[in-house]
């Protein structure tokens, strides 16, 4: 193996390649833009809607390219949720608020079923418009990924001096480069978008609620392997909420790996970092209907100081990834350590761990959409290497497992 003597160290995880760099900054928060836009201007095939989608940016911040969509819970629009967009836009995130089909909830739909997939049919025809469940209608048109496409295109040419182009490549969307964000139902399609795709972040707020009562267990989908590593979930729940069971949220997030970066942390209690956890939670309580279940997020029910700040601001700016150098060496330092070399590759790449329990099933390749790709696989010792004669050039994502799932990825780039 003479040939790999030049040899880089590489140890990332996903979600922190980027965001390592990423520091809440001081914008001009004059200078932030919020714009209104229906769906039905961006598509003919999407009909009429009151709401709109929202869409933040501040053009005097270093843009970070990346962009932020938050998904609204189940009859809920993005208009309410304003404080936290605002917050990732002054803080140079592109950022959209998503209007889509949430008119029937999760629970209301599956909670009771004997249909073990039924919690994944009614996520995957609300995400990607294919006819999978009873209960809802939604098309192509109006799915939640037609609908970010088809505003991303809309915002592009209106505005093609704000970069929201580069969040597309040949009209696809490129997932690596989008946090996704979401409340309740919203929350629970961003956490199973990350099922199939590879994205930067996951951001729950009081979800998924996908609790499966006929088995009392967590929907099937949320043990089920997913392309975004469980390095990259988040979660802030309220103890005390009143629509969800806390329990069955805790069991939820544990089934999509969380808990491996540590237990629940109660942010009212433990300052940021919060220890590093994925799982965080609030005990605040308030008085109304299904308060507590939106305290955490929405405008009209999250408690502001004496200075008019959001109480949780530091709390988004964790799930974010802000200021998040500190965080960032810990995921590294909690997730497999492993060295690539040669990278780029054009016939064969070393993948070396520091552990000799490796197994050419432990790693995949995964690209840019998604993606994964059957490549050989061969175990030398505490290494294996691939063959990269087998895959086109271009850039790919190299995933490994630990713990039944896989949480640490390294780009691996493909040349000839």
């Amino acid at each position: 193996m003479q040939q790999f003597f030049d040899r880089t160290l590489l140890t990332l995880i996903c979600c922190t390649v980027t965001l390592l760099l990423a520091s809440a900054q001081t914008c001009p928060e004059s200078s932030l833009i919020n714009r209104q836009v229906r769906a039905s201007e961006t598509d003919a095939e999407i009909p009429f809607e009151l709401a709109r989608h929202q869409v933040w940016i501040n053009t005097d911040c270093d843009a970070k390219g990346l962009l932020l969509i938050h998904l609204p819970g189940t009859f809920d629009n993005p208009s309410r949720t304003t404080l936290f967009p605002a917050l990732a836009a002054n803080s140079g995130y592109h950022v959209i608020g998503l209007k889509y089909p949430n008119d029937l909830s999760a629970q209301t739909a599956c909670r009771e079923s004997s249909d073990a997939d039924c919690y994944e049919d009614f996520r995957r025809e609300i995400v990607e418009g294919m006819d999978l469940h009873l209960d809802i209608e939604v098309d192509r048109a109006n799915s939640i990924e037609n609908r970010i496409q088809q505003l991303l295109q809309y915002l592009a040419a209106a505005f093609p001096a704000e970069g929201w182009g580069q969040f597309l490549e040949n009209e696809n969307i490129l997932w690596d480069k989008l946090l996704i964000s979401g409340h309740s139902q919203g929350g629970g399609h961003a956490a199973f978008m990350a099922k199939d795709r590879v994205l930067q972040r996951v951001i729950m707020f009081a979800s998924p609620n996908d609790y499966d009562a006929v088995n009392e267990a967590a929907a099937a989908w949320t043990s089920a392997p997913h392309l975004t590593p469980d390095s990259c979930y988040y979660a802030f729940g309220n103890l005390f909420d009143d629509i969800v069971d806390f329990r069955e949220e805790y069991l939820q997030w544990n089934a999509l790996g969380m808990g491996t970066f540590g237990d629940t942390v109660n942010v009212q209690e433990v300052p940021s970092p919060y220890l590093y956890s994925r799982m965080l939670y609030t005990h605040e309580q308030k008085s109304g209907l299904a308060v507590n279940h939106s305290l955490m997020i929405t405008d009209e029910q999250v408690t502001l100081d004496e200075d008019g700040v959001p109480i949780y601001k530091a709390v988004w700016e964790y799930l974010l990834g802000l200021n998040s150098v500190v965080n960032g060496i810990a995921e590294v330092a909690s997730g497999s350590k492993f060295r690539v070399y040669p990278n780029p590759c054009s016939d064969f790449t070393l993948v070396e761990f520091d552990s000799p329990d490796v197994h050419p099933n432990d790693i995949r390749i995964v690209n840019l959409n998604g993606h994964v790709f059957k490549v050989t696989v061969e175990k030398i010792g505490s290494s294996l290497t691939i063959d990269c004669s087998q895959l086109t050039p271009g850039v790919y994502y190299l995933q490994t497992r630990q713990n039944g799932h896989y949480q640490s990825v390294q780009r691996l780039v493909v040349v000839r």
